[in-house]
């Protein structure tokens, strides 16, 4: 069993199969180098439910928190109805699927896995939950055998009034999600409070997707030198979206030298500090307050912004 869950693991991580045999190693061997602070990859700080973590310290139960605070509310509501149904009317589900208890059983301990390795392996978590998005479509499961028990049983009163209630959700849901297109990984369900306040709450646009809306929609003087600096964004990537823009008269700098800096809510410290434990972290746009030249919002959520 375990070479069959090797050969199959190998099967579908590609970068493995140049040597099968030496590469896992070399990757899990550079993995703990990571977690010991021997090297580092990725974002090092992070923003979790409003608190501020290094990357290496979030807490142990950071996906559970981001499944709560950015799943659709029709989502978490039908879990709450599956568990009165499966304690209430477990026996339809068995005469419907074959070996059901068992199942739901195993689909369990699929979901939980993120959580034990979040508290047996020391792990670096950044960027929200995509380290575990491979976990998801388990854990729509669920919601979908929710929806089939509702629907089987529509003649029932109370099946109908559920639907009813799921359908307005399901509507507030879509309403939001077209709204934030096309950055639906941004999405914050009603339980993250003011929409205001959301950018400090968790790291919005991690992947700075926004950047191309943003410099697109700028409008600076192209015969004078533009002076920028950044925050939790590559210098690199937003050089090629100026140029593309028309824009070739341009420099980046230090904070302090800079007319404008461009930044979405990336966590940054607030200050240098010699030991590491004395660190006090902020999100840019916490850091860096000035007037809002141009911004990209989506749904009242500010994602990035170029500040004078």
């Amino acid at each position: 069993c375990a070479l069959i869950s090797y050969l199959i693991i190998i099967l579908f991580w590609i970068d493995t199969h140049e040597n099968i045999l030496v590469l896992p190693i070399n990757y899990f061997t550079e993995y703990f180098s990571y977690v010991a602070g021997e090297a580092w990859r990725g974002w090092p700080y992070n923003l979790l439910n409003g608190k501020y973590y290094l990357s290496s310290e979030v807490p142990k139960l950071h996906f559970l928190i981001n499944l709560i605070y950015k799943s659709p509310e029709y989502f978490l509501l039908c879990y709450v109805i599956f568990l009165i149904i499966f304690i209430k009317s477990n026996t339809f589900f068995t005469k419907k699927i074959q070996f059901f208890n068992y199942k739901i059983i195993l689909i369990i301990s699929v979901m939980i896995i993120p959580f034990v390795i979040g508290f047996i392996i020391p792990v670096v978590i950044y960027d929200g939950m995509r380290h575990f998005l491979w976990v998801l479509p388990y854990f729509c499961i669920i919601p979908g055998l929710t929806f089939y028990y509702l629907f089987e049983n529509l003649n029932l009163l109370r099946s109908k009034l559920t639907l009813i209630v799921l359908s307005f959700f399901i509507v507030y849901f879509l309403f939001n999600f077209f709204l934030i297109t096309p950055y639906h990984y941004t999405y914050l369900n009603m339980f993250n409070g003011k929409i205001e306040n959301r950018y400090q709450k968790f790291e919005n646009d991690y992947w700075a997707s926004s950047l191309g809306e943003l410099i697109k929609n700028s409008s600076f003087d192209k015969t004078k030198t533009v002076k920028f600096s950044t925050c939790g964004v590559p210098a690199s990537t937003l050089k090629n979206y100026l140029i593309k823009r028309g824009y070739t008269n341009f420099s980046f700098l230090h904070p302090e030298e800079a007319d404008f800096i461009i930044m979405t809510n990336r966590v940054t410290f607030s200050e240098k500090v010699d030991n590491i434990a004395d660190i006090k972290l902020i999100n840019c746009f916490d850091k860096y307050e000035g007037d809002d030249i141009f911004q990209v919002k989506r749904a009242g959520l500010l994602l990035s912004v170029i500040r004078r």
